[in-house]
């Protein structure tokens, strides 16, 4: 179990207590603490004020050194003596000898105290959690001293100590310092300067910093604040990877032949050894990249620029382990070399598809990158019983993010949802919240608003919206079982009689960004090659918002979709629409096999209607037949024999019968101290989503969806589950007819 966090700040009751959440290094400002016993605590001071602080870390990858200066002024008319602390959150009772390179080792070692100047000896003493407070303030040992204030009196306090950085197996490291220690003190803190000095460390390592609102010197980070209240703490998370070769045994000592090499100026030993390396397949597949890179450095040593470049940038757009270290490389460069082309490279490879960091550290090579964007909302929506609410910075420097759902009856409000965030991983651009909300009864109204700040401080705020009750339809609406697959998107109306309007070009683009859940980077990307369709606002025909749909989704594999070819099978589908010929030729190559995939299924008398507008529901209708498989319905009727028969066909295979069982819906449901989780897929990694305890035996009692798909001589049945980690698709290859198994595979969405 990898804890790395652990510090200082809450209230209780009237006193304003110190909190040390655990971080790797267990880092914060000095605390005011009280005696219970044997024992001490922290407790709040109203007389003396933190004029200031200044604070160098000096990170390396095994420790980090820390240095703090703090100024203190009593502000009482009174002399005081009071009892300062540290907290330890170690058990070795501050030995260096203990502190050397343990992944979780929380403890301070070579503490050092002194106050004007003057040292001080330090007691290390066992910590009580205080009465009625959270864990987090339950501290084994605390580094004690007392100082004496006259009237009026400043005094000067240094610490000085080493601690562990926390390290994990996949590669990462953490460490931080804790800012909200000192909202125990009396007053706002006047000024703070938090330096953090990186030793065997490149600032491309850093993978997300918080808050965002640093800047950079050399090698080095630093924060400063004026007047202001502690109220967040500075954490930093520091990929290793290139550090850490992993071969089929485990861990190797690549680093170490690479650097002797590199000492001996033996470029193309090094080609030599990577070139080895790969050839053999000696290393796991994410550590190749790395491993270029190491090449293309090489490479330009030797004045092969070109063929450096070139490489550098092929890994850089592999968006790896690896991909950042070959950016910065081949950005510096760019810029030793005076190479123009690092505008579009950076354009391509590093912006929105990287992070904020990497993106600073190019404009800090090219000034004129510089830009500034403020958050922006992608998808608010909220009903009385869903909010999705999304809100994007291109800058990557999201410092702030609240969503509150309130409900309103007789000037009573009670909070259905109450999300705050102030810690953002780099990379997302984005933050999100989704939830299920359960409304009282009652003729109430319900209340929403959505907040963000970036570290610029640039604002976004709804301000107070009011939800509009739900137009029901009971599910009489053959659009219904289509939308509710898309519900929780912003351009998907409640309301059928809403939905069955003409769709705008720019909505379309928009649903089908979102319901594929495409990042900000991807969804520039695919903005750039349909400039042409996004011109203007318009309404957009059946013919061709059906090539739209297969030029964005054809070859992308969102979601696991992949368009059949336009093959004889569905040619010969499309002539059964009497107005087949009324499609125009630039549109046929995308409808045809849209149309193949049984995702069109027309209107009565055979008609086709290509030149109409779409509506909104006919394109849900599109997509759920494309991505789920589902039907309305009136096409369910005819359905449930073939369901039967699919089925049939899934439990007569023993291992097609085994992945179907093994991912049934329980496997994705989670209760943790009585809160319900489902188990979602994210980018990097599987996230625990809240929900409500109905949704989550709802989904407890599901298994994966089934569903049957043609192109070209074979039929696929898909057995999928959206929910969990990869893979999330089963496919079996059967005769059309017969539905006799030929062959299977297992791929992702």
């Amino acid at each position: 179990m990898n804890r790395f966090w652990a510090i200082l700040m809450t209230a209780v009751s009237a006193l304003a207590f110190v909190v040390f959440f655990r971080t790797p290094c267990a880092l914060g400002d000095d605390a005011r603490l009280g005696r219970y016993g044997e024992t001490v605590s922290p407790v709040n001071d109203a007389d003396i004020v933190m004029q200031s602080e200044y604070v160098n870390v000096r990170v390396s990858k095994l420790n980090s050194e820390t240095s703090c200066e703090f100024v203190f002024v009593n502000g009482s008319g009174s002399e005081k003596t009071i009892l300062m602390g540290f907290p330890d959150g170690g058990d070795a009772g501050g030995t260096a000898a203990a502190g050397t390179g343990l992944n979780e080792d929380y403890g301070l070692y070579d503490f050092t105290v002194s106050v004007d100047g003057m040292p001080v000896d330090a007691k290390h003493e066992k910590g009580i959690k205080p009465a009625g407070s959270p864990d987090r303030l339950n501290f084994p040992y605390w580094y004690t001293w007392e100082v004496n204030f006259k009237p009026g009196e400043k005094k000067t306090v240094k610490n000085t100590y080493r601690t562990s950085n926390t390290s994990r197996s996949n590669g990462f490291m953490q460490c931080g310092y804790v800012l909200a220690t000192g909202a125990s003190w009396k007053d706002r803190i006047g000024y703070a300067k938090i330096t953090f000095d990186f030793r065997d460390i490149r600032l491309y390592q850093l993978e997300s910093i918080n808050p965002g609102n640093f800047r950079i010197e050399g090698n080095k980070l630093i924060w400063e604040f004026s007047d202001f209240e502690p109220d967040r703490n500075i954490s930093l998370n520091i990929d290793l990877h290139e550090d850490l070769y992993y071969g089929a045994g485990g861990s190797s000592d690549m680093p170490g032949r690479l650097k002797a090499l590199e000492a001996r100026g033996d470029y193309n030993g090094i080609i030599g050894v990577v070139d080895n390396a790969i050839g053999n397949r000696d290393y796991d597949q994410f550590n190749v990249p790395s491993l270029k890179t190491e090449k293309a450095k090489a490479l330009l040593k030797l004045g092969r620029n070109d063929e450096a470049a070139g490489l550098l940038d092929d890994v850089a757009a592999s968006n790896t382990w690896g991909s950042k270290q070959a950016a910065y490389t081949l950005l510096n460069y760019y810029k030793e070399t005076g190479s123009k082309k690092y505008r579009e490279f950076y354009e391509k490879k590093v912006f929105l598809h990287m992070n904020g960091i990497m993106q600073r550290l190019a404009q800090q090579m090219f000034p004129d990158l510089k830009s500034s964007y403020k958050p922006e909302s992608f998808n608010i929506k909220v009903t009385p019983t869903l909010v999705d609410a999304v809100v994007e910075d291109r800058d990557d420097d999201l410092e702030s993010f609240s969503v509150e759902v309130w409900y309103l009856e007789n000037g009573r409000k009670l909070h259905l949802a109450d999300y705050k965030v102030d810690e953002f991983p780099s990379g997302r651009y984005m933050a999100r919240y989704a939830a299920s909300l359960q409304p009282p009864l009652g003729d109430g109204e319900i209340y929403y608003r959505v907040c963000a700040r970036d570290s610029a401080g640039n604002v976004l705020d709804t301000g107070e919206k009011k939800v509009m009750p739900v137009s029901e339809s009971n599910g009489s609406h053959w659009s219904d079982v289509y939308a509710q697959n898309f519900s929780w998107i912003q351009e998907v109306s409640d309301n059928a009689a809403e939905r069955d309007k003409s769709i705008t070009n720019r909505d379309l683009f928009n649903l089908l960004a979102k319901s594929n859940y495409l990042d900000i980077g991807r969804r520039t990307e695919q903005e750039s090659i349909f400039t042409l369709f996004l011109n203007d606002t318009r309404p957009v025909s059946r013919a061709e918002a059906m090539n739209f749909i297969a030029c964005f989704m054809k070859d992308k594999g969102y979601e696991g979709f992949k368009m059949p070819d336009s093959t004889v099978a569905a040619e010969k589908q499309a002539e059964r629409f009497n107005d087949w010929d009324a499609v125009p030729p630039e549109y046929r190559e995308g409808v045809l096999p849209i149309i193949g995939a049984g995702a069109v299924i027309g209107f009565p008398g055979g008609m086709l209607k290509p030149m109409a507008n779409i509506t909104t529901n006919e394109v849900l209708a599109i997509l759920s037949r494309i991505k789920y498989g589902i039907t309305s319905k009136k096409e369910a009727a005819t359905a449930d024999t073939e369901k039967d028969r699919l089925l049939k066909a899934v439990l007569g295979d023993d291992a097609a019968r085994k992945w179907y069982e093994d991912h049934a819906g329980s496997r994705f449901v989670l209760c943790e101290e009585g809160q319900w989780y489902i188990l979602e897929d994210e980018k990097t990694g599987i996230k625990k989503q809240r929900c409500t305890e109905e949704l989550a035996v709802r989904t407890m009692n599901t298994m994966p969806d089934i569903y049957i798909s043609y192109g070209g001589e074979d039929a696929e049945i898909n057995i999928l589950q959206k929910l969990g980690s990869p893979p999330h698709r089963y496919v079996l290859v059967a005769d059309p007819k017969t539905l006799a198994l030929k062959s299977s595979r297992i791929e992702d969405y």
